[in-house]
């Protein structure tokens, strides 16, 4: 006996596995395009679970987070120098994080999925919330919060993960070694104290306001300063960049008050000498006494030469600027050392 299936019925089963198929091929699109996985995971996901994109989704994630921390115990043992300091600042000048994420090479260091992940991690330390307790706080109205390695992993993110997850997961995406080597975020105490920050050299990435007013830097070096304003005009914007890149460039061991050079009586020695030769001298425009020992000048951010013109020192041209130094940190990639 020979069946012989209805022309019309036929024409309705092709058109339901057509629409079908446009259906799933479309899910799979939305699918990829809102998670960035394969198409054969993102396949897979849709077939798990029913073509359901959100389920698929979860799933997906919980995937790759699996997969990205057994990549990560792999890859554990190896050196990983390289890498990113984020430097992110908020929108009124009052709060400022630096965050070291180191990785094995600076072709990974300069991967566009690395630096976001940076970025990320960087404004997530910046809104982290703690309280300021008054007895960690300086007289100069400062608080600094230092997290190591171990402390810094298992911040939360907006999204519930540790920031140990998500470096993880993108071991998993680049395949190196990654490490959250350190992180610091610092708090002004006082409507009159702000907070200023540079990266060098600067990113192609940097931006000056991005989400809610935050200002983030990416490079290989980075300061954050404290001031005062003592004059009665806004702060230079030129000449609190370049005070940045005095910190990152020489390195001051402190900012060299009155009570910082009583540790060092042989500075004070040689500048009152210094200061003696001057008075005995005759009198000279625009003539700098220059001291002799640069070693132990240069430990004082206020008595080193500035960089941008050697004809005055750092205090000089703060005074000009009508700003007092407050506080200071300086951050390089590879300098807690790990293997």
């Amino acid at each position: 006996m020979t069946w012989v299936i209805p022309a019309r019925s036929f024409s309705c089963a092709v058109v339901l596995r057509t629409a079908l198929a446009s259906a799933n091929k479309n899910l799979l699109g939305q699918l990829r395009k809102a998670t960035g996985y394969s198409i054969s995971h993102c396949k897979k996901a849709l077939e798990l679970h029913d073509n359901d994109i959100d389920e698929a989704s979860k799933w997906l994630a919980a995937q790759a987070q699996a997969e990205g921390w057994a990549k990560a115990t792999k890859l554990a043992g190896r050196v990983a120098r390289q890498g990113q300091l984020g430097l992110s600042i908020n929108k009124d000048n009052t709060q400022a994080a630096i965050l070291e994420l180191n990785c094995e090479t600076d072709f990974v260091a300069r991967n566009q999925l690395f630096v976001e992940l940076v970025t990320d991690l960087t404004e997530t330390c910046l809104a982290t919330s703690s309280a300021v307790p008054q007895s960690n706080t300086s007289g100069a109205g400062i608080y600094k919060e230092l997290w190591n390695m171990e402390q810094v992993r298992e911040i939360k993110h907006a999204d519930g993960k540790t920031l140990a997850d998500k470096v993880a997961l993108s071991i998993g995406l680049l395949g190196e070694n990654m490490l959250l080597s350190r992180a610091m975020k610092m708090h002004s105490v006082g409507s009159d104290i702000q907070l200023y920050g540079y990266t060098h050299p600067p990113h192609s990435s940097n931006r000056t306001a991005g989400a809610q007013g935050t200002a983030t830097f990416l490079g290989k070096y980075g300061a954050v300063v404290a001031v005062r304003s003592v004059a009665d005009k806004p702060a230079d914007a030129e000449v609190l960049k370049h005070l940045c890149l005095q910190v990152i460039g020489m390195n001051p061991e402190c900012i060299g008050t009155a009570e910082d050079l009583e540790k060092y009586p042989e500075f004070a020695e040689q500048q009152k000498a210094e200061e003696g030769e001057a008075a005995a001298a005759p009198a000279q425009e625009d003539d700098a006494p220059v001291l002799k020992n640069k070693t132990s000048k240069d430990k004082f951010l206020l008595k080193q030469d500035w960089l941008n013109d050697e004809d005055y020192t750092v205090e000089q041209v703060l005074q000009e600027a009508g700003l007092e130094v407050l506080e200071f940190v300086r951050m390089e990639v590879g300098q807690c050392s790990n293997s």
